[in-house]
């Protein structure tokens, strides 16, 4: 309102013949300009700047308008053009600095190095903020550094990443290395495919970020393929043992076969995980232990029976080479026998 009241005051008639107002309007023409620009970004200032364009334009168009008025109006809305330049850039900066600030608690304790530079990056920025003698082309050229360095700083990270997810994949790769020969040979395109990708200097963060998950993904799917081979190798082995015993012991054999039929169906269902194989070869496993101890103790339990039915004692505990033939009273088997 002041700066209204003080474009309105006039205090010496003006000489339409010796003012020049060309170069306020040119001050008011950039003016609305920006006011335009920023009117969707900042509603706000871009109000503020409407009420300074206002003012000026009643001096532009007072015919008594001293060449002292128009000059005031024109450094007043060109000041006012500043100002309002400056207060949106340092708002942009304070964005960007936060930004930069939660990108920077999002890897600390993390990735040491990229934390200090992000650290010395973020303290920079701010003593720019925080200097009221800034200009606006210093804060807006300092509002893109954040950027650029959590640019700099996620493709450093990312290629920390991508060569952990390498290493673990190669790792992975030689617990299994010739004993799952297709499998093998996924895990070494994959392991090449991603080194490509890390040795590229041009590769873009983007292209590192989503190449650093493929190594868990893909060390995922073969050991989901691993456990179902294992899975399959332990069906194979039971239903053979199965088969071995079903006439001997068909009790046992029953139980075995109710697990072989349901670990079949948790191999061929492709939904399932790894974690679903591995419990199924597991109980499998367990099974088929305890199945073989049951068939070996009941051998030898029919076999022990078989070897006590041939001893005989007579009452003083003395034993026959099998099955005595003469009249007596005998011991066999903890029971009494009487031979007539």
């Amino acid at each position: 309102m002041l700066i209204l009241a003080l474009l309105t005051v006039q205090t010496v008639q003006a000489d339409p013949n010796t003012t020049d107002k060309t170069a306020l309007a040119a001050a008011i023409s950039e003016a609305e300009t920006y006011s335009g620009s920023i009117q969707k970004s900042n509603p706000n200032e871009a109000k503020v700047l409407a009420s300074i364009i206002d003012g000026c334009k009643e001096v532009q168009n007072n015919a008594d308008a001293t060449q002292s008025d128009i000059d005031f109006a024109t450094s007043a809305i060109n000041e006012s053009v500043n100002q309002c330049k400056i207060a949106i850039a340092r708002n942009a900066l304070s964005t960007a600095i936060s930004e930069a600030e939660e990108y920077y608690n999002s890897i600390k304790g993390k990735y040491p190095e990229q934390e200090k530079e992000m650290a010395a990056l973020i303290g920079n920025c701010k003593d720019i903020y925080n200097d009221p003698d800034a200009i606006v082309e210093l804060l807006e050229f300092t509002t893109a550094i954040p950027n650029e360095g959590i640019k700099q700083v996620r493709t450093e990270v990312a290629r920390i990443d991508l060569a952990a997810a390498i290493s673990e994949a190669e790792e992975y790769y030689n617990s299994i290395k010739g004993k799952y020969p297709e499998q093998e040979k996924e895990m070494a395109a994959l392991i090449g495919n991603c080194k490509d990708i890390y040795n590229d200097p041009d590769a873009i963060v983007e292209l590192l970020e989503f190449t650093a998950a493929i190594p868990n993904e893909g060390i995922k799917q073969i050991k989901t393929e691993v456990a179902r081979i294992d899975l399959a190798a332990a069906i194979s082995e039971a239903e053979e043992y199965y088969t071995s015993i079903k006439e001997s012991s068909p009790c046992i054999a029953s139980v075995l076969q109710h697990i072989i039929n349901t670990a079949k169906e948790i191999k061929d269902d492709d939904k399932l995980t790894q974690s679903d194989m591995e419990f199924a070869t597991s109980i499998l496993e367990e099974v088929m232990k305890q199945a073989k101890d049951a068939v070996v103790t009941g051998i030898n339990t029919v076999n022990a029976a078989s070897r006590m039915a041939e001893k005989y004692y007579d009452l003083n505990g003395r034993r026959f080479n099998g099955k005595p033939s003469a009249k007596g009273v005998y011991i066999n088997n903890g029971n009494k026998i009487v031979m007539k």
